[in-house]
């Protein structure tokens, strides 16, 4: 290539690549390598993936994404011993106390609004890690499935480079009910069952520590109908875990009614974000 000294060239060719770079790193709407998800002889894959803006919870779906839930949908309607949970992520600096939950019910709602998936067997929470994304879209979902001859975990491949795991919060126990008009399915399956366990121990290993239930609602009532409603939602939470073999000294209850929403509560998803139960670990 004569007129072009050695230098120059490498100079040319390093400034293409970062542009390359800087124009997918702001401007790629799928946000990373793809989407698939794995339980038996089931899976579904897609070369793009669903996304949510830095911060957000809105779902920003793909062809290949759309054709992959229908077939998630299609898989649960047939198989009616399977249940699926959906674990969100919310990642450090974000805002808003159930960021990944959220994001999770957005999954839910596509899956069950679109493609008819059976709602009642489709749980939702949230966890925190201490990373940051590195991208300014993140897909940040796991997959668990459970039931009909065993449960496996799905695997999603990531564009933000975290890692998604169900370690919710202080040894993995923080987790979030989101009761939609005050009512929740809670069912001891293979995800509850594990979580209890892995309760019962952490309790256990650490003499002093409690659960603490704490209820949270819209603003649909007045004050003390609304504390009425978060008291009766923690109620029913806190008799499933004492059914299940939690002793009461080691129970920690509140109800803070319409006082902390999640959400705004003008937003179309106050109904189901604000109506909630948080557990978390209370430290002696």
């Amino acid at each position: 290539m004569k007129g072009f000294s050695p230098v120059a060239l490498f100079l040319g060719l390093l400034l293409i690549g970062l542009g390359s770079f800087f124009l997918s790193e702001r401007f790629c709407g799928a946000g990373g390598p793809g989407f698939a998800v794995k339980d038996n002889k089931f899976s579904t894959s897609s070369s793009d993936t669903y996304t949510f803006n830095i911060g957000k919870s809105s779902l920003k779906m793909t062809d290949g994404t759309n054709k992959s839930f229908k077939l998630i949908a299609d898989y649960l309607k047939k198989n009616e011993l399977k249940g699926l949970s959906l674990v969100g992520t919310q990642y450090a600096g974000e805002k808003g106390n159930d960021l990944g939950a959220a994001r999770a019910l957005a999954i839910k709602n596509k899956l069950v609004k679109s493609f008819k998936a059976p709602e009642e067997r489709i749980m939702v929470s949230g966890q925190s890690v201490n990373n940051r994304a590195t991208t300014k879209t993140v897909s940040g979902v796991e997959w668990i499935f459970s039931g009909d001859a065993g449960s496996t975990s799905s695997t999603e491949k990531k564009s933000d480079g975290a890692a998604a795991t169900a370690d919710l919060g202080i040894g993995g126990l923080n987790h979030t009910f989101l009761f939609s008009d005050s009512k929740v399915n809670l069912t001891l399956d293979t995800e509850m069952k594990a979580y209890l366990t892995k309760l019962k121990g952490y309790l256990k290993d650490n003499p002093g520590t409690k659960l603490a239930i704490v209820g949270h609602t819209d603003n649909a009532g007045s004050e003390s109908s609304n504390m009425k409603r978060a008291e009766k939602m923690v109620s029913k939470v806190r008799r499933f875990f004492r059914d299940n073999g939690l002793s009461r000294n080691v129970i920690f209850t509140d109800a803070k009614g319409s006082t902390e929403p999640e959400v705004s509560q003008d937003s179309p998803d106050a109904v189901n974000l604000n109506n909630r139960v948080v557990l978390s670990i209370k430290e002696k």
